[in-house]
């Protein structure tokens, strides 16, 4: 028998390593990563839209995406958005149910300082970031809306330590 689909969720404030870790994992599994920042460069550079209007079209691109993936293909995905939206949380719910498949959240996180020198250094742009997102230093308030068993990564610490963290919490 085929086991469960997994969706893994990944989530955290800009800067803080979501997707240097969801293609980092999804090397090691061989699973696809749907990276919603990535579609709303697209928006953003092929059409006069604003910020919001992008992220709301890459959104639901990317739901889309791990809708068929998930649920038509009944295969893994990793689903790379910050999560910070309640909404983002209600939908991966309901394509979990739909695929009667599990639901893995990692949750990133670091200090403000490490974000915002990640962030500096990025070679592409993912549209305007709040100065005051920026500035907070505790970030885990922020995600109160995920699921108990929410893996939190400290994404300071060494990639090759947080992929060896991440791949035991997916695999249990």
């Amino acid at each position: 028998m085929q086991s469960k689909p997994t969706l893994v969720l990944m989530a955290g404030l800009p800067g803080a390593g979501k997707t240097t870790l969801a293609f980092a994992l999804g090397s090691e599994l061989g699973w696809p990563v749907l990276d919603k920042d990535r579609y709303k460069r697209f928006f953003l550079s092929r059409m006069t839209i604003v910020d919001e209007l992008a992220a709301a079209l890459a959104y639901e691109m990317a739901f889309e995406l791990v809708y068929d993936i998930l649920v038509q293909q009944r295969l893994s995905v990793i689903f790379d958005s910050s999560a910070l939206r309640t909404f983002v949380m209600k939908q991966a719910r309901e394509m979990v149910a739909a695929a009667d498949a599990q639901l893995k959240v990692v949750l990133c996180s670091t200090g403000c300082d490490v974000r915002r020198s990640r962030v500096t250094q990025r070679t592409v742009s993912t549209g305007a970031l709040s100065a005051d997102i920026m500035a907070i230093e505790n970030d885990i308030p922020l995600f109160t809306h995920l699921p108990a068993d929410t893996l939190i990564l400290r994404t300071a610490h060494p990639l090759a330590e947080c992929i060896a963290t991440a791949l035991v919490y997916l695999h249990s």
